[in-house]
Protein backbone atom coordinates (compact mmCIF):
# COMPACT_ATOMS: atom_id res chain seq x y z
CA UNK A 1 0.00 0.00 0.00
CA UNK A 2 1.50 3.24 -1.26
CA UNK A 3 1.58 6.13 1.39
CA UNK A 4 -1.11 8.46 0.21
CA UNK A 5 -3.36 5.34 0.44
CA UNK A 6 -2.20 4.40 3.72
CA UNK A 7 -2.94 8.12 5.06
CA UNK A 8 -6.44 8.28 3.68
CA UNK A 9 -7.10 4.96 5.19
CA UNK A 10 -5.62 5.97 8.98
CA UNK A 11 -7.95 9.18 8.16
CA UNK A 12 -11.15 6.92 7.43
CA UNK A 13 -10.17 4.57 10.64
CA UNK A 14 -9.70 7.39 12.85
CA UNK A 15 -13.32 9.20 11.53
CA UNK A 16 -14.51 5.82 12.62
CA UNK A 17 -13.49 5.92 15.93
CA UNK A 18 -14.53 9.56 16.70
CA UNK A 19 -17.95 8.64 15.31
CA UNK A 20 -18.25 5.59 17.20
CA UNK A 21 -17.35 7.69 20.33
CA UNK A 22 -19.74 10.35 19.44
CA UNK A 23 -22.60 8.34 19.39
CA UNK A 24 -21.37 6.76 22.78
CA UNK A 25 -21.55 10.47 24.06
CA UNK A 26 -24.79 11.38 22.73
CA UNK A 27 -26.54 7.97 24.00
CA UNK A 28 -25.29 8.92 27.56
CA UNK A 29 -26.69 12.74 26.77
CA UNK A 30 -30.15 11.34 26.19
CA UNK A 31 -30.06 9.05 29.36
CA UNK A 32 -28.86 11.69 31.23
CA UNK A 33 -30.50 14.86 29.89
CA UNK A 34 -32.11 16.29 32.90
CA UNK A 35 -29.25 16.88 34.85
CA UNK A 36 -26.84 17.73 31.69
CA UNK A 37 -29.68 19.79 30.39
CA UNK A 38 -28.80 22.22 33.25
CA UNK A 39 -25.13 21.76 32.60
CA UNK A 40 -25.84 23.14 28.74
CA UNK A 41 -27.78 26.06 30.53
CA UNK A 42 -25.48 27.01 32.93
CA UNK A 43 -22.50 27.00 29.95
CA UNK A 44 -24.63 28.82 27.31
CA UNK A 45 -25.86 31.26 30.25
CA UNK A 46 -22.33 31.98 31.45
CA UNK A 47 -20.92 32.26 27.74
CA UNK A 48 -24.11 34.38 27.15
CA UNK A 49 -22.92 36.98 30.03
CA UNK A 50 -19.40 36.89 28.92
CA UNK A 51 -20.07 37.89 25.53
CA UNK A 52 -23.17 40.25 26.30
CA UNK A 53 -20.59 42.10 28.16
CA UNK A 54 -19.09 43.43 25.05
CA UNK A 55 -22.13 43.51 23.12
CA UNK A 56 -23.65 45.96 26.39
CA UNK A 57 -20.79 48.01 26.27
CA UNK A 58 -20.54 48.49 23.23
CA UNK A 59 -24.41 49.12 22.89
CA UNK A 60 -23.74 51.99 25.61
CA UNK A 61 -20.30 53.43 23.32
CA UNK A 62 -22.47 53.35 20.08
CA UNK A 63 -25.60 55.27 22.48
CA UNK A 64 -23.42 57.82 24.58
CA UNK A 65 -21.65 58.76 21.37
CA UNK A 66 -24.99 59.72 19.58
CA UNK A 67 -26.13 61.28 22.48
CA UNK A 68 -23.50 63.80 22.39
CA UNK A 69 -23.48 64.08 18.95
CA UNK A 70 -27.54 65.09 19.04
CA UNK A 71 -26.87 67.29 22.14
CA UNK A 72 -23.90 69.77 19.97
CA UNK A 73 -25.11 71.88 17.51
CA UNK A 74 -24.94 70.84 13.91
CA UNK A 75 -23.15 73.99 12.91
CA UNK A 76 -20.41 73.18 15.64
CA UNK A 77 -19.92 69.68 13.96
CA UNK A 78 -19.26 70.65 11.11
CA UNK A 79 -15.40 71.39 10.15
CA UNK A 80 -14.33 75.39 8.38
CA UNK A 81 -11.33 75.53 6.80
CA UNK A 82 -10.16 79.08 6.36
CA UNK A 83 -6.43 80.06 4.63
CA UNK A 84 -5.94 83.71 3.41
CA UNK A 85 -3.53 84.04 -0.09
CA UNK A 86 -3.12 86.82 -2.67
CA UNK A 87 -2.95 88.30 -5.29
CA UNK A 88 -6.49 87.39 -5.98
CA UNK A 89 -6.35 85.91 -9.07
CA UNK A 90 -7.09 82.05 -11.03
CA UNK A 91 -3.84 80.44 -10.66
CA UNK A 92 -3.80 81.51 -7.33
CA UNK A 93 -7.19 80.14 -6.03
CA UNK A 94 -6.44 77.55 -8.37
CA UNK A 95 -3.34 76.14 -6.55
CA UNK A 96 -5.32 76.51 -3.06
CA UNK A 97 -8.38 75.14 -4.10
CA UNK A 98 -6.40 72.34 -5.66
CA UNK A 99 -4.44 71.51 -2.38
CA UNK A 100 -7.10 71.77 0.09
CA UNK A 101 -9.40 69.41 -2.05
CA UNK A 102 -7.14 67.07 -2.26
CA UNK A 103 -6.70 66.51 1.33
CA UNK A 104 -10.01 66.66 1.55
CA UNK A 105 -11.19 63.89 -0.23
CA UNK A 106 -8.44 61.59 1.08
CA UNK A 107 -8.91 62.51 4.88
CA UNK A 108 -12.48 63.19 5.63
CA UNK A 109 -14.47 62.96 2.60
CA UNK A 110 -15.95 59.63 4.25
CA UNK A 111 -17.84 61.49 6.48
CA UNK A 112 -18.98 64.31 5.30
CA UNK A 113 -22.76 65.00 3.02
CA UNK A 114 -21.77 67.94 0.82
CA UNK A 115 -19.17 70.97 1.36
CA UNK A 116 -19.14 75.01 0.50
CA UNK A 117 -17.04 77.04 -0.56
CA UNK A 118 -16.42 80.74 -0.45
CA UNK A 119 -14.00 83.45 -1.06
CA UNK A 120 -13.95 86.90 0.47
CA UNK A 121 -11.99 89.90 0.05
CA UNK A 122 -10.85 92.67 2.77
CA UNK A 123 -13.12 95.15 4.14
CA UNK A 124 -13.11 98.10 1.87
CA UNK A 125 -14.90 101.76 2.79
CA UNK A 126 -18.38 102.10 1.13
CA UNK A 127 -19.37 105.17 -0.34
CA UNK A 128 -21.71 106.45 -3.30
CA UNK A 129 -20.21 107.33 -6.95
CA UNK A 130 -18.67 111.11 -6.59
CA UNK A 131 -17.49 110.69 -2.87
CA UNK A 132 -14.57 108.66 -3.40
CA UNK A 133 -12.62 110.98 -1.38
CA UNK A 134 -14.64 111.07 1.64
CA UNK A 135 -14.86 107.40 1.57
CA UNK A 136 -13.62 106.03 5.28
CA UNK A 137 -14.92 109.06 7.30
CA UNK A 138 -18.45 107.33 8.31
CA UNK A 139 -18.85 103.55 9.97
CA UNK A 140 -20.02 102.12 6.61
CA UNK A 141 -18.52 99.42 5.08
CA UNK A 142 -18.05 96.48 2.80
CA UNK A 143 -16.76 93.28 1.37
CA UNK A 144 -16.81 91.44 -1.63
CA UNK A 145 -17.68 87.54 -1.40
CA UNK A 146 -18.60 84.84 -3.52
CA UNK A 147 -20.80 82.01 -2.24
CA UNK A 148 -20.72 78.26 -4.08
CA UNK A 149 -24.46 77.71 -4.65
CA UNK A 150 -25.89 80.42 -3.11
CA UNK A 151 -28.43 80.86 -5.97
CA UNK A 152 -30.47 77.89 -4.53
CA UNK A 153 -30.76 79.09 -0.77
CA UNK A 154 -32.03 82.62 -1.70
CA UNK A 155 -35.21 84.48 -2.83
CA UNK A 156 -34.68 87.61 -5.35
CA UNK A 157 -37.10 89.79 -4.73
CA UNK A 158 -39.46 91.68 -6.90
CA UNK A 159 -37.55 92.66 -10.38
CA UNK A 160 -33.96 91.70 -9.00
CA UNK A 161 -31.77 88.95 -10.68
CA UNK A 162 -28.31 87.10 -10.32
CA UNK A 163 -25.61 89.12 -11.19
CA UNK A 164 -23.15 88.31 -13.99
CA UNK A 165 -19.85 87.89 -14.41
CA UNK A 166 -19.18 89.85 -17.30
CA UNK A 167 -17.22 93.34 -16.45
CA UNK A 168 -19.43 96.31 -16.99
CA UNK A 169 -16.85 98.94 -17.40
CA UNK A 170 -15.16 99.71 -20.31
CA UNK A 171 -11.05 99.17 -20.84
CA UNK A 172 -8.65 101.30 -18.77
CA UNK A 173 -11.92 102.73 -16.40
CA UNK A 174 -12.19 101.58 -12.84
CA UNK A 175 -13.95 98.31 -13.00
CA UNK A 176 -17.11 97.83 -12.12
CA UNK A 177 -19.27 95.12 -11.20
CA UNK A 178 -22.91 93.73 -10.57
CA UNK A 179 -23.60 92.26 -7.32
CA UNK A 180 -27.13 91.15 -4.90
CA UNK A 181 -27.46 92.37 -1.41
CA UNK A 182 -29.28 91.32 1.43
CA UNK A 183 -32.71 93.23 1.94
CA UNK A 184 -31.79 94.05 5.18
CA UNK A 185 -29.05 95.51 4.03
CA UNK A 186 -30.71 97.64 1.18
CA UNK A 187 -33.32 99.47 4.01
CA UNK A 188 -30.40 100.07 6.20
CA UNK A 189 -28.86 102.17 3.18
CA UNK A 190 -31.40 103.15 1.25
CA UNK A 191 -30.58 100.99 -1.66
CA UNK A 192 -32.36 99.83 -4.49
CA UNK A 193 -31.78 97.44 -7.93
CA UNK A 194 -30.35 99.59 -10.33
CA UNK A 195 -28.61 101.63 -8.11
CA UNK A 196 -24.82 102.30 -8.03
CA UNK A 197 -22.66 102.30 -4.58
CA UNK A 198 -18.43 102.49 -4.51
CA UNK A 199 -15.93 99.68 -2.72
CA UNK A 200 -13.01 101.70 -2.10
CA UNK A 201 -9.68 100.06 -0.92
CA UNK A 202 -8.09 100.62 2.54
CA UNK A 203 -4.95 100.38 0.51
CA UNK A 204 -3.25 102.21 -2.30
CA UNK A 205 -3.80 99.75 -5.12
CA UNK A 206 -3.69 99.81 -9.26
CA UNK A 207 -7.59 100.61 -9.32
CA UNK A 208 -8.46 103.40 -6.63
CA UNK A 209 -12.52 101.99 -6.12
CA UNK A 210 -14.35 99.29 -7.28
CA UNK A 211 -18.18 100.36 -8.51
CA UNK A 212 -20.89 97.92 -8.09
CA UNK A 213 -24.22 98.01 -9.69
CA UNK A 214 -27.23 96.50 -7.77
CA UNK A 215 -29.06 93.32 -9.45
CA UNK A 216 -31.14 92.35 -6.98
CA UNK A 217 -32.22 92.14 -3.27
CA UNK A 218 -32.78 89.30 -1.76
CA UNK A 219 -33.86 87.19 1.53
CA UNK A 220 -32.46 83.93 2.92
CA UNK A 221 -34.50 80.91 2.23
CA UNK A 222 -33.50 78.55 5.79
CA UNK A 223 -31.43 81.34 7.35
CA UNK A 224 -30.72 79.16 10.17
CA UNK A 225 -29.37 76.37 8.09
CA UNK A 226 -26.09 75.37 7.71
CA UNK A 227 -25.46 76.68 4.39
CA UNK A 228 -25.68 80.31 5.85
CA UNK A 229 -23.16 79.52 8.97
CA UNK A 230 -20.43 80.26 6.61
CA UNK A 231 -22.06 83.40 5.84
CA UNK A 232 -21.70 83.93 9.40
CA UNK A 233 -18.38 82.80 9.64
CA UNK A 234 -17.51 85.17 7.05
CA UNK A 235 -19.76 88.77 8.40
CA UNK A 236 -17.81 88.74 11.73
CA UNK A 237 -14.59 89.35 10.32
CA UNK A 238 -15.76 93.07 9.71
CA UNK A 239 -17.30 93.80 13.24
CA UNK A 240 -20.93 95.03 14.45
CA UNK A 241 -19.99 98.67 14.72
CA UNK A 242 -19.55 99.38 11.61
CA UNK A 243 -23.02 99.46 9.12
CA UNK A 244 -22.05 96.70 6.51
CA UNK A 245 -23.28 95.89 3.14
CA UNK A 246 -22.01 92.73 1.86
CA UNK A 247 -21.58 92.21 -2.41
CA UNK A 248 -22.40 88.78 -3.30
CA UNK A 249 -21.05 88.73 -6.50
CA UNK A 250 -19.88 85.47 -9.25
CA UNK A 251 -16.90 83.03 -8.29
CA UNK A 252 -15.83 84.59 -12.43
CA UNK A 253 -16.15 88.27 -11.49
CA UNK A 254 -14.67 87.51 -7.89
CA UNK A 255 -11.31 86.41 -9.42
CA UNK A 256 -11.22 87.97 -12.68
CA UNK A 257 -12.69 91.46 -12.11
CA UNK A 258 -11.99 92.63 -8.93
CA UNK A 259 -8.98 90.87 -8.21
CA UNK A 260 -6.93 91.50 -11.41
CA UNK A 261 -7.02 94.97 -10.71
CA UNK A 262 -6.12 95.10 -6.83
CA UNK A 263 -3.02 93.22 -7.32
CA UNK A 264 -2.00 93.72 -3.60
CA UNK A 265 -5.33 92.20 -2.07
CA UNK A 266 -5.05 89.07 -0.06
CA UNK A 267 -8.31 87.09 -0.26
CA UNK A 268 -9.89 84.87 2.56
CA UNK A 269 -11.16 81.51 0.90
CA UNK A 270 -13.35 79.47 3.14
CA UNK A 271 -14.58 75.53 3.16
CA UNK A 272 -17.61 74.34 4.65
CA UNK A 273 -17.36 70.59 5.42
CA UNK A 274 -20.43 69.61 6.20
CA UNK A 275 -20.20 66.25 8.46
CA UNK A 276 -23.09 63.35 8.66
CA UNK A 277 -22.77 62.56 12.06
CA UNK A 278 -24.85 59.81 11.24
CA UNK A 279 -21.80 58.24 9.53
CA UNK A 280 -19.67 58.54 12.98
CA UNK A 281 -20.10 55.55 15.42
CA UNK A 282 -17.83 53.91 17.92
CA UNK A 283 -15.58 51.83 16.25
CA UNK A 284 -15.03 55.05 13.45
CA UNK A 285 -15.09 58.27 15.74
CA UNK A 286 -11.32 57.81 16.79
CA UNK A 287 -10.28 57.74 13.24
CA UNK A 288 -12.27 60.64 12.50
CA UNK A 289 -10.89 62.68 15.15
CA UNK A 290 -7.46 61.68 13.90
CA UNK A 291 -8.24 62.29 10.26
CA UNK A 292 -9.81 65.86 11.22
CA UNK A 293 -6.51 66.86 13.21
CA UNK A 294 -4.11 64.98 9.88
CA UNK A 295 -6.28 67.79 8.09
CA UNK A 296 -5.35 70.15 9.87
CA UNK A 297 -1.72 69.42 10.62
CA UNK A 298 -1.17 68.91 6.85
CA UNK A 299 -2.90 71.94 5.63
CA UNK A 300 -1.14 74.48 8.24
CA UNK A 301 2.18 73.73 6.45
CA UNK A 302 0.74 73.70 2.87
CA UNK A 303 -1.96 76.83 3.34
CA UNK A 304 -0.28 80.62 4.26
CA UNK A 305 -2.55 81.79 6.77
CA UNK A 306 -4.36 78.48 7.68
CA UNK A 307 -7.11 78.45 10.37
CA UNK A 308 -9.60 74.94 11.00
CA UNK A 309 -12.61 75.51 13.09
CA UNK A 310 -14.69 72.57 14.65
CA UNK A 311 -15.44 70.83 17.72
CA UNK A 312 -16.20 67.98 16.58
CA UNK A 313 -12.52 66.54 17.29
CA UNK A 314 -12.88 67.83 20.89
CA UNK A 315 -15.99 66.52 21.35
CA UNK A 316 -14.89 62.60 20.02
CA UNK A 317 -11.78 63.39 22.46
CA UNK A 318 -13.99 63.54 25.64
CA UNK A 319 -15.84 61.35 24.80
CA UNK A 320 -13.03 58.44 24.35
CA UNK A 321 -11.61 60.25 27.34
CA UNK A 322 -14.43 58.71 29.40
CA UNK A 323 -14.62 55.53 27.76
CA UNK A 324 -10.83 55.12 28.72
CA UNK A 325 -12.00 55.49 32.45
CA UNK A 326 -14.89 53.31 32.38
CA UNK A 327 -12.37 50.44 31.30
CA UNK A 328 -11.64 49.17 34.82
CA UNK A 329 -15.15 48.79 35.99
CA UNK A 330 -15.33 46.98 32.45
CA UNK A 331 -12.74 44.76 33.42
CA UNK A 332 -13.66 43.75 36.96
CA UNK A 333 -17.25 43.08 35.90
CA UNK A 334 -16.22 40.69 33.18
CA UNK A 335 -13.59 39.12 35.95
CA UNK A 336 -16.60 39.13 38.66
CA UNK A 337 -19.06 37.16 35.55
CA UNK A 338 -15.76 34.89 34.82
CA UNK A 339 -15.94 33.67 38.38
CA UNK A 340 -19.27 32.93 38.46
CA UNK A 341 -19.16 31.05 35.38
CA UNK A 342 -16.68 28.93 36.69
CA UNK A 343 -18.68 28.26 39.90
CA UNK A 344 -22.05 27.68 38.02
CA UNK A 345 -20.37 25.11 35.58
CA UNK A 346 -17.85 23.63 37.70
CA UNK A 347 -20.26 22.94 40.48
CA UNK A 348 -23.31 21.25 37.91
CA UNK A 349 -20.13 19.35 36.27
CA UNK A 350 -19.26 17.73 39.64
CA UNK A 351 -23.15 16.77 39.72
CA UNK A 352 -23.09 15.25 36.94
CA UNK A 353 -19.91 13.02 36.98
CA UNK A 354 -21.24 12.01 40.36
CA UNK A 355 -24.13 10.93 39.09
CA UNK A 356 -22.36 8.44 36.62
CA UNK A 357 -19.98 7.55 39.21
CA UNK A 358 -21.31 4.06 39.22
CA UNK A 359 -21.55 4.06 35.18
CA UNK A 360 -17.63 4.69 35.52
CA UNK A 361 -16.83 2.30 37.89
CA UNK A 362 -18.90 -0.24 35.66
CA UNK A 363 -16.43 0.81 32.34
CA UNK A 364 -13.75 0.15 34.40
CA UNK A 365 -14.35 -3.52 35.43
CA UNK A 366 -15.07 -3.84 31.66
CA UNK A 367 -11.43 -2.77 31.04
CA UNK A 368 -11.75 0.80 29.95
CA UNK A 369 -8.91 3.03 30.90
CA UNK A 370 -8.71 6.49 32.23
CA UNK A 371 -7.89 7.74 28.51
CA UNK A 372 -10.92 6.45 26.93
CA UNK A 373 -13.54 7.53 29.82
CA UNK A 374 -11.87 10.89 29.51
CA UNK A 375 -12.21 11.01 25.76
CA UNK A 376 -16.29 10.64 26.00
CA UNK A 377 -16.20 13.71 28.49
CA UNK A 378 -13.76 15.92 26.10
CA UNK A 379 -15.79 15.19 23.92
CA UNK A 380 -19.27 15.73 25.60
CA UNK A 381 -17.79 19.06 26.72
CA UNK A 382 -16.70 20.11 23.28
CA UNK A 383 -20.21 19.82 21.82
CA UNK A 384 -21.39 22.00 24.57
CA UNK A 385 -18.69 24.50 23.94
CA UNK A 386 -19.01 24.61 20.03
CA UNK A 387 -22.96 25.00 20.40
CA UNK A 388 -22.44 27.48 23.62
CA UNK A 389 -19.99 29.48 21.34
CA UNK A 390 -22.42 30.09 18.28
CA UNK A 391 -25.73 30.45 20.59
CA UNK A 392 -24.33 32.86 23.22
CA UNK A 393 -23.66 35.83 21.19
CA UNK A 394 -27.06 35.81 19.68
CA UNK A 395 -28.86 35.20 22.94
CA UNK A 396 -26.78 38.17 24.34
CA UNK A 397 -27.51 41.08 21.52
CA UNK A 398 -31.62 39.92 21.55
CA UNK A 399 -31.45 40.17 25.50
CA UNK A 400 -29.55 43.40 25.65
CA UNK A 401 -31.12 45.20 22.59
CA UNK A 402 -34.88 44.60 24.98
CA UNK A 403 -33.01 47.13 27.21
CA UNK A 404 -34.23 49.71 25.57
CA UNK A 405 -37.65 49.50 26.24
CA UNK A 406 -37.30 49.46 29.73
CA UNK A 407 -37.74 52.53 31.50
CA UNK A 408 -33.90 52.29 32.63
CA UNK A 409 -33.11 53.47 29.15
CA UNK A 410 -36.40 55.08 27.61
CA UNK A 411 -34.47 58.62 27.94
CA UNK A 412 -32.01 57.26 25.45
CA UNK A 413 -33.74 55.26 23.37
CA UNK A 414 -36.80 56.79 23.89
CA UNK A 415 -38.37 53.37 24.44
CA UNK A 416 -37.46 51.47 21.17
CA UNK A 417 -34.59 48.54 21.29
CA UNK A 418 -31.28 49.29 22.10
CA UNK A 419 -28.94 49.53 18.59
CA UNK A 420 -26.95 46.46 19.34
CA UNK A 421 -23.93 45.09 16.90
CA UNK A 422 -22.43 41.49 16.94
CA UNK A 423 -18.26 42.14 16.55
CA UNK A 424 -16.01 39.60 16.51
CA UNK A 425 -14.71 39.81 19.93
CA UNK A 426 -18.26 39.16 21.23
CA UNK A 427 -17.79 35.52 19.56
CA UNK A 428 -14.14 35.42 20.62
CA UNK A 429 -15.57 35.93 24.39
CA UNK A 430 -18.23 33.71 23.93
CA UNK A 431 -15.76 31.30 22.58
CA UNK A 432 -13.96 31.69 26.04
CA UNK A 433 -16.97 31.25 27.95
CA UNK A 434 -17.24 27.78 26.38
CA UNK A 435 -13.46 26.97 26.50
CA UNK A 436 -13.95 27.52 30.57
CA UNK A 437 -17.01 25.67 30.67
CA UNK A 438 -14.78 22.75 28.72
CA UNK A 439 -12.35 23.29 31.85
CA UNK A 440 -14.81 23.35 34.33
CA UNK A 441 -16.47 19.88 32.70
CA UNK A 442 -13.66 18.16 32.27
CA UNK A 443 -11.42 18.97 35.24
CA UNK A 444 -14.01 16.81 37.88
CA UNK A 445 -14.30 13.95 34.82
CA UNK A 446 -10.42 13.65 35.42
CA UNK A 447 -10.63 12.82 39.08
CA UNK A 448 -13.32 10.48 38.14
CA UNK A 449 -11.76 8.49 35.39
CA UNK A 450 -8.56 7.26 37.31
CA UNK A 451 -10.92 5.79 40.49
CA UNK A 452 -10.22 1.83 40.42
CA UNK A 453 -13.16 -0.46 41.81
CA UNK A 454 -11.13 -0.91 44.59
CA UNK A 455 -10.92 2.70 45.84
CA UNK A 456 -14.35 3.45 45.12
CA UNK A 457 -15.47 0.63 47.88
CA UNK A 458 -13.08 2.62 50.09
CA UNK A 459 -14.62 6.28 49.54
CA UNK A 460 -18.43 4.56 49.88
CA UNK A 461 -17.65 2.99 53.24
CA UNK A 462 -15.46 6.00 54.64
CA UNK A 463 -16.96 9.23 54.50
CA UNK A 464 -14.27 12.31 53.48
CA UNK A 465 -13.39 14.60 55.54
CA UNK A 466 -14.43 18.60 55.14
CA UNK A 467 -12.48 20.33 52.67
CA UNK A 468 -9.65 22.77 53.91
CA UNK A 469 -12.27 26.24 53.17
CA UNK A 470 -15.48 24.87 55.35
CA UNK A 471 -12.91 23.25 58.27
CA UNK A 472 -10.91 26.63 58.82
CA UNK A 473 -13.66 29.21 57.64
CA UNK A 474 -11.70 30.81 55.15
CA UNK A 475 -14.69 31.44 52.74
CA UNK A 476 -15.55 33.56 55.64
CA UNK A 477 -12.55 35.25 56.00
CA UNK A 478 -12.41 35.86 52.07
CA UNK A 479 -16.04 37.25 51.99
CA UNK A 480 -15.49 40.03 54.78
CA UNK A 481 -12.51 40.64 52.87
CA UNK A 482 -13.72 41.29 49.47
CA UNK A 483 -16.98 43.17 50.69
CA UNK A 484 -14.30 45.85 52.39
CA UNK A 485 -12.70 46.01 48.75
CA UNK A 486 -15.86 46.14 47.10
CA UNK A 487 -17.03 48.97 49.59
CA UNK A 488 -13.93 50.89 49.49
CA UNK A 489 -13.98 50.84 45.05
CA UNK A 490 -17.35 52.09 45.46
CA UNK A 491 -16.39 54.74 47.96
CA UNK A 492 -13.59 56.06 45.55
CA UNK A 493 -15.88 56.78 42.70
CA UNK A 494 -16.69 53.40 40.67
CA UNK A 495 -19.48 53.54 37.93
CA UNK A 496 -19.81 49.94 38.45
CA UNK A 497 -21.66 49.46 42.12
CA UNK A 498 -23.52 52.71 42.67
CA UNK A 499 -24.39 55.17 39.84
CA UNK A 500 -23.99 52.82 37.02
CA UNK A 501 -26.15 49.74 38.41
CA UNK A 502 -27.73 51.01 41.65
CA UNK A 503 -27.37 50.71 45.16
CA UNK A 504 -29.14 47.17 45.48
CA UNK A 505 -26.03 45.87 43.40
CA UNK A 506 -23.27 47.03 45.50
CA UNK A 507 -24.36 44.85 48.19
CA UNK A 508 -25.30 41.31 46.03
CA UNK A 509 -22.69 41.33 43.86
CA UNK A 510 -19.60 41.23 46.81
CA UNK A 511 -21.44 38.84 48.09
CA UNK A 512 -22.52 36.38 45.13
CA UNK A 513 -19.01 36.92 44.16
CA UNK A 514 -17.82 35.77 47.43
CA UNK A 515 -20.13 33.01 47.62
CA UNK A 516 -18.99 31.56 44.37
CA UNK A 517 -15.57 32.17 44.83
CA UNK A 518 -15.77 30.36 48.24
CA UNK A 519 -17.68 27.21 46.20
CA UNK A 520 -15.73 26.88 43.87
CA UNK A 521 -12.81 26.36 45.74
CA UNK A 522 -14.92 23.99 47.79
CA UNK A 523 -15.74 21.76 44.88
CA UNK A 524 -11.73 22.05 43.47
CA UNK A 525 -10.52 20.94 47.15
CA UNK A 526 -13.21 18.35 47.02
CA UNK A 527 -11.90 16.87 43.86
Amino acid sequence: MNRPSNIVFQSTKTFIRVANVWQLVIKRSLANWRLLSSVVLGVVLASSLMSGTIIYFDALRETALKTTLESTLDTKLDIVLESTRGPTIVSEYAQLHEAAVSEINKRVAWMLKGSVRAGRSPTMFLTKPGSEQEAGKDSNRTYFVFLDEIEKNIEIIQWGRMPTSKPQHDAGSPPMVEAIIPIEAADLFGVEVGDNLVAVPTWTDDAPYVTVVISGLFTKSGPESEFWHLNSVMSTATGKEFNTIPFYITESAFLNVVGPPLLKMDSTYYYLLDVDEHLLDANNANVAAQSISDLGAFLSTTLSKYLQVTVLDDVIRRYDRRLFFSKLPMFMVLVLISIVVLYYVATLSSLVVESQRGELILLRSRGANSTQILVVFILEGLTIAIFSTIVSPLIAAGSISLLGTTPAFSDLTGGEFLNISLSLRSFLIGGIGGILGLVALVLPAITASRIEVIRNRQEMGRPSSKPFLQRYYIDILLLIVSIYLFNRLTEQGSVVATSFLGESFATIVPLATTYALSTTLRSCEAL
